[in-house]
This record gives C-alpha cells, structure tokens and sequence, in this order.
C-alpha cells in the first residue's frame, strides 16, 4: 500500500525514495477496491501470481477468482471419499489411470449444475496438492463422457503431516467450518447461499449444520456408494438421487421467477390504488 509518494530528482535516488514511500503487508484478502479494479467477469477468472527471484528465475502460480451473483445457491462436496470411493486410495489410484470414483456422481453434479446451482468442491487436504486436486476434477470422466462441473477448490492451507494428523483426529470441520462461514460472510446477511452438502463423514455433516445446512438436505456416502440424509429411511445412490434432481434441486431459475412473479403480484395490490391518485378508499388491497 503506498503511503506517500516522492517528487524530484530521478534515477536511483528517485526510485529509493520511492520504495522508501511504500509500506508492504501480508493478506490473504484483497480489499473491495482492489477487487474492483479487476476486470472480472461473471464466472472463472484465471489469474497467475508471478515472484523473480535471482537465484530460480521467474515462477508462476496459477489460480482462479470467481465471480457469483449475490443470489447464488451453493452445494458443497467434499471430494476424498465423496466423489472418490474411499480417502487413501482416491489419493493413490488416479494417479496409477485407475478410476476410483462413485458410480453416477458426475451425472447427478452435472444435472444439479444445469439446475443453475453452483459447485464448491471443500476438501481437507493440502494446498501443496492444488495442482494435483484439480488436474483430477478437471479430468474425471465418467461413462457418456460425462464430467465434473467447473467450480472453486478450496483447500487446507496446512501441510501434509499437519493436514493428515487433522484428518485421522476427526478435526477437519474445524477448518471446513470456518472456511464456509468466511464465504457466507461475502454475502448479504439475509441471503444464505448453502442450499446442500455431499461428504461421507460425520464431521462433514457436523460443518455443513453448523453454517446453517438442513440436515435433510446434507448427504452422507459410504463406500459402497450409498447415500444418507437426516431421514434415516433414506438410502439412494448418486445414480437414484439423480432420478429426482428436479425435486432435491428444483431449478434456481424458474424458483426465482415464481417469486418474481409473486412479489410483482403483491405490488399490484398493494400500490395500484394510491399510483391512481383516484378517490377515496385505503391504499391497500384486499
């Protein structure tokens, strides 16, 4: 943040004083104004953090900023066990060109994604895995060529050892936790952006209730596939929960307009009288 700029003179003495002019910070949030500045566009925004170093050149980081509409609605997957089979071995097999996936699970992200929903992909490992994470969930292919929708990985920013101990400990929703109330925080404070959760631990379940989630719309997926809600009768695949998409994720669209609609109604009764500037009766309706 540059707090004071120099005048006069030129060359090194120019550019002294105008570093001595700076004052440096660490965030890990850019402020609204630097937000503004950016040409961002509805949607995935790639953007490439570049560090020189004399000693190992020029290094690039990759990553991507999205940008959501303010009445967006979120469903949160984890990813290790959720969309893989199991945690280890969803680390280890892809890696072999060995699918590890549950049956049917791009199908039903894909059909929620086209209900206008938007996919956030929450996971506890660590962000020395970034590249890998996603190189997985953007290669995933199912049967029918049916892939993953795109959407923002947020990660643990832990390392490995930290990350895992976390994990065997049962204390990822702690970091899971936080990490969605840091995001319900981008929204206004009467929106509340979480429509569903998929994961397929208890401690999954126990971040999603606390951001506000109703537990009948958290899923929970075992091993063999099989998913469960706070309905304790419920017990469908990702292939049968598919079937009914457009009940558990009616479309946001159309949900949106029947509101719309409805307030466009409610309007009309309560403000055509006093917009006729006729006589004498109340201003609102029946």
């Amino acid at each position: 943040v540059r707090s004071g700029s120099s005048s006069g003179g030129s060359g090194g003495g120019s550019n002294a004083a105008a570093v001595a002019g700076m004052t440096h910070f660490k965030s890990l949030r850019p402020t609204p104004e630097q937000l503004a500045a950016l040409p961002l566009r509805p949607g995935r925004n790639k953007v490439v953090f570049t560090v020189m170093s004399y000693f190992q050149g020029t290094k690039e980081v990759h990553a991507s900023i999205y940008l959501w509409d303010w009445r967006a609605k979120i469903v949160i997957s984890d990813i290790d066990g959720t969309i893989t089979r199991s945690d280890v071995m969803g680390h280890v097999l892809p890696t072999l060109g060995r699918d590890w996936s549950h049956a049917g699970v791009a199908q039903l992200y894909s059909d929620i994604y086209d209900n206008d929903y938007k996919l956030l992909y929450l996971t506890s490992r660590p962000i020395g895995h970034a590249n890998r994470t996603r190189g997985y969930l953007d290669t995933l292919k199912q049967p029918g060529d049916v892939m993953l929708p795109d959407g923002p990985v947020l990660m643990t920013p832990e390392r490995l050892l930290t990350a895992l101990q976390h994990e065997i400990a049962k204390r990822a929703y702690i970091f899971k936790s936080a990490c969605l109330a840091d995001i319900r925080s981008l929204f206004p404070p009467h929106i509340m952006p979480f429509y569903a959760g998929f994961g397929n631990r208890e401690s999954d379940s126990t971040a999603y209730r606390a951001i506000g989630i109703s537990p009948y719309r958290i899923f929970i997926v075992n091993y063999e596939g099989v998913l469960r809600s706070y309905n304790t009768t419920y017990r469908k695949t990702y292939a049968t929960l598919n079937e009914l998409v457009d009940h558990a994720f009616p479309p946001v669209r159309a949900a949106r307009t029947g509101l719309v609609a409805a307030l466009d109604r409610r309007l009309a009764a309560v403000g055509t009288a006093p917009r006729g500037g006729g006589g004498g009766g109340g201003g609102r309706g029946g």
